[in-house]
């Protein structure tokens, strides 16, 4: 059994720890068997963790540095006394969990057997410090003849975990509520809580699915018992509180059905897969809608927004079929798309400023950016201050529509265009941060010995005019600003994708496939080829620029704003279909994967107004997407 990071260009591995053989008679074998496989996690500064739930050769609990570095922590042995003799055994580990403020966690058992079985049972959190210090910290303990199996751990939501366990008496019958969790912040355990789940029979590495919703709520599936006498066996997906365990609702099926959570969503529901119904929406207060009808599988989320069906060639690319919480930490399940065991937001852009005292995560229900994204206004934020150097910030916004508001660093080279959108009001204020990204491109391409024309923009009017008032761009057009989806409905979901210029009410304060002609309109005698040269290429650094839906205003069709563009000016067009988010490194250096702050994810985390500033997107650090090229159509 190996465990390798592999070179996504070349998919050779830049490091791999292999696991020792066992013995099994006369041989060695390196085979494992059901639920013996290592499970990973990795931190946010790139480290893997990897967890081995049994004893079958490979370390207990390994670190590997993002240089292939190698740290083993000790983890105590169990004891198995047979007739006075006594032997050390490795026991049980769960699997391990990364949160955001760079700790790791991970669950082990000490057990201890005697002749008549199971005569005392400790069951720790262990914690792995950023600087990769570990304390433990003892979650429950009995002396009953019972084990008490390391489960799942998921955050809180509030910079805490949830730590969850399953009781496993020697002897039948399982407790009515086998499945056990506590909510542990800064190394304190809160009391511990039944799960609403009954199952007839529990077994290590077997547990319910456990994603995090918004107020303190989650959600879970998994096999229980009906609790009405008749003992039937059932599958059953539960709203429950995360300080607590008190059911908010229940969704139930009989045990030859299968549920499974998909994600959830911005409006305090869950989207679900029932296999002999199809996909289905739970909302807030558990009321089901059907978004499909039965796919013969489950679907799965991916980092680029789209939904995949897995098929006997491989994946299909599906329709959207559900609406997943972009800011959520922990909204699918496994934290991410790579299901793997990391908290991980999907949009970040709009939780970070440039005011130090405005650090707070009180969003809206729908997000300016993102999977869920408006254009509503709200009441303005108070913006950081603009530095000196900060030409670009300094610039107003267009008096009128057709006008431009524009500054020009001069050079011999090519002539760049840079747009920079509005930094929007209350909820997605990102103060100058579109300034100082905007400007770091611009000081960037000047020391290149291009020319360089920035200017602010608030309309598509204004996008226009800027375009096609400065006379014929030899480089390429960057535009700075808010982008994403707008989502119309999430029951079932439909979207829309746009560019958010301005700020204002007004329909014309975005680009979408509704407006779009406005630029270079070929009807009023508007020629592209004198304004953008055939080289010229357009990059928006925005969020989910590129992500394609069906959209609401192309009647449904598969595209996104980065194609609707490209299509309308007849130039290449590329853009990201993943968040984006703010930091001094560029996407090479920056250690983060997204604009959560490190210590409080519930928190964004503050960049000065300062240069330089980058607009990057999310993604692990040193390996962060790429841009999607987009073509005319």
């Amino acid at each position: 059994m190996t465990v390798a990071e592999l070179n996504p260009a070349t998919g050779q591995p830049t490091w791999q720890v292999q696991a020792a053989g066992v013995w099994n008679g006369a041989q060695i074998v390196y085979c494992y068997g059901n639920g013996d496989a290592p499970e990973i996690a990795t931190r946010n500064d790139g480290a893997v963790i990897i967890s081995e739930p049994t004893n079958n050769g490979f370390p207990r609990l390994t670190l590997v540095q993002p240089n292939g570095g190698v740290e083993l922590f000790s983890i105590p042995d169990s004891t198995s006394t047979v007739n006075g003799s006594q032997i050390s055994v490795q026991c049980c580990m769960g699997p391990p969990m990364a949160n955001e403020d760079g700790m790791a966690y991970v669950e082990y058992e000490v057990r201890n057997i005697g002749d008549t079985g199971i005569t005392s049972d400790n069951l720790y959190l262990f914690q792995i410090n950023p600087d990769n210090s570990t304390s433990s910290t003892l979650l429950s303990s009995t002396t009953d003849n019972e084990a008490l199996l390391p489960g799942p751990i998921v955050p809180d939501g509030q910079g805490g975990v949830v730590a969850t366990w399953t009781i496993s008496p020697s002897n039948p019958p399982v407790p009515q509520y086998p499945y056990q969790a506590a909510d542990v912040t800064g190394g304190s355990v809160g009391a511990p809580y039944n799960l609403p789940f009954s199952p007839k029979t529990v077994s290590p590495g077997q547990f319910p699915t456990i994603v995090l919703g918004q107020n303190g709520t989650a959600f879970a599936s998994g096999p229980t018992t009906s609790t009405d006498g008749n003992n039937t066996a059932l599958n059953q997906v539960v709203s429950f509180n995360i300080g607590s365990g008190a059911p908010n609702w229940l969704y139930q099926t009989s045990s030859q059905d299968t549920l499974s959570i998909l994600s959830a969503d911005a409006d305090g529901g869950v989207a679900i897969n029932d296999l002999q119904n199809g996909v289905l929406q739970l909302g807030a207060a558990g009321n089901s809608t059907q978004i499909t009808a039965p796919l013969g599988g489950s679907p799965q989320y991916g980092w680029g927004g789209n939904w995949y069906l897995a098929n006997a060639q491989g994946a299909s690319l599906i329709s959207p079929i559900a609406g997943v919480d972009a800011a959520g930490i922990w909204a699918t399940p496994g934290g991410s798309p790579s299901h793997g065991n990391s908290t991980a937001a999907l949009c970040s852009c709009l939780l970070q400023t440039d005011d130090p005292g405005d650090g707070s995560l009180a969003r809206p229900a729908l997000m300016a950016e993102g999977s869920h994204a408006t254009d509503e206004p709200r009441a303005a934020a108070a913006p950081g201050g603009a530095p000196t150097n900060c030409i670009i910030c300094s610039l107003s916004p267009p008096p009128s529509p057709n006008t431009t508001s524009c500054t020009t660093f001069p050079g011999t080279g090519a002539t760049y265009l840079i747009l920079v959108g509005d930094g929007g009001l209350q909820g997605h204020d990102v103060g100058n941060l579109f300034n100082l990204a905007a400007q770091q491109a611009a000081n960037d391409l000047q020391t290149q010995g291009n020319k360089v024309i920035a200017c602010r923009v608030s309309s598509i009017q204004n996008f226009n005019a800027a375009m096609t008032q400065n006379g014929l761009i030899t480089g390429d057009l960057l535009y700075f600003g808010h982008s994403g989806l707008r989502s119309f409905s999430t029951q079932p979901p439909t979207y829309a994708s746009l560019l958010f210029v301005g700020q204002a009410t007004g329909d014309d304060t975005n680009i979408a496939a509704y407006n779009i002609t406005v630029l270079c309109d070929s009807t009023a005698g508007c020629n592209i080829d004198n304004y953008l040269s055939a080289n010229t290429a357009i990059r928006i650094n925005g969020c989910d620029a590129g992500y394609t839906i069906g959209d609401y205003y192309s009647h449904g069709k598969q595209t996104s704003i980065a194609q609707i563009l490209s299509n309308q000016l007849r130039r290449g067009v590329y853009a990201y279909a993943v968040g984006m988010y703010f930091s001094h490194l560029d996407a090479s250096q920056d250690p983060y994967v997204d604009g959560r702050d490190p210590i409080n994810p519930k928190k964004s985390r503050y960049v000065s107004s300062n240069l330089p500033m980058y607009l990057i997107p999310e993604g692990t650090p040193g390996n962060k997407p790429s841009a999607i090229p987009f073509t005319p159509q």
